[in-house]
């Protein structure tokens, strides 16, 4: 079932593939349907959350990014953390840990706003056992959604040191622009 897993997930192909004959036929693999690719996918999801909720500390940063495609809105979580590592010459040290938590449309696509937001921040947290008391910073955008978002949460905000720049150099250059009319 793992061989059919990775020859879906990373070939990108959709799930009916091993429902069709010729695809069954041209592999060695044992032949699976699609209904039960999907309950093997959703063991492996479970397994892999379990796994992640039990390393995740209790205290984390979560960063985040949101996009667009077309009308779809996506939103993407990671958390963020230090974790101490056994090295065989020095005995202990930390190291930087990233995990992606979720990448996923918004509920709603119909609202972007920091609420909505919030609220799947507030899932995807739970799926960890986790809550917004653990997170001890948001990584983001300097735009307004993500400043409200800190704002709903309680939670301090570290915005993109370069999206900070690029308003800058955007204010300078409009001042100047300004001072030149005059």
């Amino acid at each position: 079932m793992y061989k059919w897993i990775h020859q879906i997930v990373f070939q990108n192909l959709p799930f009916s593939f091993v429902d069709q004959e010729e695809n069954r036929a041209n592999s060695k693999l044992k032949p699976t349907c699609s209904k039960t690719l999907k309950l093997a996918m959703d063991v492996v999801t479970r397994e892999v959350e379990a796994h992640v909720a039990k390393i995740l500390p209790n205290v984390f940063a979560l960063i985040f990014d949101g996009w667009s495609a077309g009308d779809t809105h996506f939103v993407a979580i990671f958390a963020s953390f230090m974790q101490q590592v056994s090295v065989f010459v020095k005995g202990v040290k930390e190291v930087k840990k990233t995990l992606l938590l979720a990448m996923s449309p918004m509920e709603d696509e119909t609202r972007h706003d920091a609420d909505m937001h919030k609220l799947f921040i507030i899932s995807t947290l739970t799926t960890y056992g986790k809550k917004l008391d653990n997170v001890c910073a948001l990584i983001g955008d300097n735009c307004s959604t993500d400043k409200s978002l800190a704002a709903k949460c309680n939670i301090p905000l570290i915005g993109c040191f370069s999206h900070i720049l690029n308003l800058a150099v955007k204010k300078f250059l409009f001042e100047k622009n300004q001072n030149m009319k005059d």
